[in-house]
């Protein structure tokens, strides 16, 4: 393992880049918010979700609005719903307000201009699961040096990395409602529109530079080219055939029990038992395998360097992040009066989220069948 990391740290770096670049805009961001809640004073007429559910009376879009304390602001378009945190529902500045109007424009958005909140979901759904494949395709890649493999990890990313370009439209065309909506506001003065406009930029930005930096990694493929190489082949010892055995069974039985943490655990010892394998159709075996629990060894290729991010981003957002938010007489007022809504917005997200646990999707229906990708690898590895 000492040797993985000793020959494969410039990946490891580079699959933190996005992290980072994410972790400095949402600082940014969050920096920018802070200080103008703090200078423009909460004067504004109506609560940011007062002003939310005017809004929504008045457009007639068939959206409602609830606040919580447990989930940040959202736009949830199956359900139609506007989610906002207590934060921002009753903080009465533009600061907050730039937010609300910004979750009504991605509502406005799916019923004025459905075709953009569509591509976004389909995009989602697509991205999401090439960027997987993609994942054990690249791995398969560095371990194995399959060529083959290579080429169509790179394509799964860059098509992966195009469809999320939909992302960025869609949360900039949101912006640019918010911005319009509040600026036809009478209450909205020059100094209130200057600070929205620079809430919604560095929000705007927050998922800009993510993606740019994902984009930035594709350019240092070559990179990957110079660490691909076949491994030695070694042989298992008896103790690690009798490692094998049992993770062999412990899998399987996962598999029928339906434990999604408990199977994929096994199934990554194994292929980490194995590794060394140099077989082209074994290799492919394991390419499937990591297709299948993709998000594992994700995880596992950004631990290395998890506890040194951890204490990065918890030092800037505590050192750099700003003063926070402004807790005013107003806001403390509005917030006890709000007690019962934010109680009632808690009980109807949480009830989404059994419902979603109890009625999956379909798409959530056919990605659950790829559990059965490992079943090869088993073959494999005892053939």
């Amino acid at each position: 393992m000492l040797q993985l990391l000793l020959t494969y740290w410039p990946v490891l770096v580079l699959l933190y880049l996005p992290k980072l670049a994410q972790l400095a805009s949402v600082v940014i961001a969050t920096r920018t918010k802070s200080k103008l809640d703090h200078r423009i004073p909460d004067e504004m007429p109506m609560t940011a979700g007062e002003w939310l559910d005017t809004r929504l009376r008045a457009l007639q879009l068939g959206v409602t609005a609830i606040v919580t304390d447990k989930h940040d602001d959202a736009y949830r378009p199956f359900e139609k719903l506007i989610q906002l945190h207590e934060t921002t529902h009753f903080k009465a500045d533009p600061v907050y307000w730039a937010t609300a109007a910004h979750e009504l424009g991605h509502a406005r958005l799916r019923a004025e201009v459905p075709i953009v909140g569509r591509l976004r979901t389909i995009s989602n759904y697509a991205s999401v699961s090439l960027r997987g494949v993609g994942v054990a395709l690249l791995v398969g890649y560095v371990l194995y040096a399959v060529p083959l493999a290579g080429t169509l990890a790179f394509s799964c990313f860059v098509t992966a990395a195009a469809l999320r370009s939909f992302v960025l439209l869609d949360e900039a065309c949101a912006s640019v409602l918010a911005y319009r909506e509040l600026r036809a506001n009478d209450e909205i003065d020059f100094v209130h529109l200057r600070a929205i406009r620079a809430v919604l930029v560095t929000a705007f930005a927050t998922y800009f530079v993510t993606y740019a930096s994902y984009a930035l990694l594709l350019t240092q493929w070559s990179l990957l080219a110079t660490l691909a190489h076949p491994i030695d082949r070694l042989a298992l010892t008896t103790l690690g055939w009798i490692a094998a055995s049992v993770l062999s069974v412990a899998s399987v039985a996962a598999l029928l029990l339906d434990r999604g943490a408990v199977r994929w655990l096994p199934i990554s010892l194994l292929v980490l038992l194995v590794w060394n394998v140099i077989d082209p159709a074994y290799a492919w075996c394991v390419i499937l395998a990591l297709a299948a629990s993709w998000h594992v060894w994700h995880r596992m290729a950004h631990f290395p360097l998890a506890l040194p991010y951890l204490y990065l981003s918890t030092w800037a957002t505590a050192k750099l992040s700003g003063p926070g938010v402004e807790h005013t007489r107003r806001f403390w007022r509005a917030r006890s009066r709000g007690e019962a809504a934010v109680a009632n917005g808690n009980q109807r997200i949480d009830g989404i989220h059994a419902s979603w646990q109890q009625h999956p999707s379909r798409y959530e229906r056919i990605i659950s069948l790829a559990r059965l990708g490992y079943l090869p690898l088993l073959v494999a590895i005892w053939l």
